[in-house]
């Protein structure tokens, strides 16, 4: 088993890499293969170096956790470059978007949004705050539609919502009895948030206003999860459905319909 925390798919193929060595691999879904593509240098510590990875064109960029450079690997030369992202040793990033030219990467521990450019043939970086620091504390997921980065606060009912465009961040404050949220994903009109309380709150994507609170009782998908804990650690919506992953090493993945909100 080849241990790991998600995969980038593009044209029949998934990216990854390994949790524990940093080692970066690709899976060939119709010939069911796995192929290494490149190794951590030996002299470096691979646990947890990175988590995820996003691959444009021909290059990989690989997302620190217990690390604060991002790997940027080329597969054709098969080298690799590195670029400091912040003065931290651990980022903890799990999300980035590559859109048109430009990387947009989550950076919750620095409350803010990086975007990465390529220019005269180096690296520039912007950083643009969207959350307060000693306020609010940026939780690890986020997530991108429509020209938009939504990310959530771990101890607030906020979100933040930054425009890739004009760069303005927007912040709105949820109407709902919770502590803080730990999962979000959207669709085309609407925003899924989770938090401490056992219920999916449906926003409006236009203004952020509560539309439906969703209620989940089925106390299985909760075994190991104490009272006053997040319940959910990811979201993702897919095919006019919401899947979300329970927290604390829960073997539990919820569906939610969102033809008609049933939960299975």
């Amino acid at each position: 088993m080849i241990v790991n925390d998600g995969m980038y798919f593009e044209d029949g193929k998934g990216y990854f890499v390994e949790r524990n060595t940093g080692d970066i691999y690709v899976f060939d879904i119709a010939n069911q293969s796995v192929c290494l593509i490149d190794c951590l240098d030996s002299t470096e510590s691979g646990f947890r170096k990175y988590r995820k990875l996003l691959k444009k064109n021909d290059e990989i960029f690989c997302l620190p956790d217990c690390d604060k450079k991002l790997k940027i690997y080329n597969i054709n030369t098969k080298e690799s470059s590195y670029i400091e992202i912040g003065e931290k040793e651990r980022q903890c990033i799990v999300h980035a978007w590559a859109i048109s030219n430009t990387i947009f990467v989550g950076l919750p521990l620095e409350n803010s949004i990086l975007e990465i450019s390529h220019e005269n043939d180096a690296w520039k970086m912007n950083k643009y705050k969207i959350f307060h620091d000693g306020e609010d504390i940026c939780a690890q997921e986020s997530c991108y539609r429509d020209g938009k980065i939504y990310s959530i606060s771990l101890n607030s009912t906020k979100i933040a919502v930054f425009d890739i465009l004009n760069k303005n961040v927007e912040l709105y404050d949820i109407s709902v009895n919770d502590k803080g949220f730990s999962s979000i994903a959207c669709s085309e009109k609407e925003i899924f948030v989770t938090g401490i309380n056992r219920e999916i709150y449906v926003l409006d994507k236009v203004d952020c206003k509560v539309k439906k609170s969703i209620q989940i009782n089925n106390k299985v998908f909760f075994k190991n999860i104490e009272k006053g804990k997040f319940t959910f650690s990811s979201s993702i919506y897919y095919d006019k459905k919401l899947y979300l992953t329970a927290a604390y090493f829960n073997e539990s993945i919820v569906c939610l319909n969102l033809g008609d909100y049933t939960i299975r």
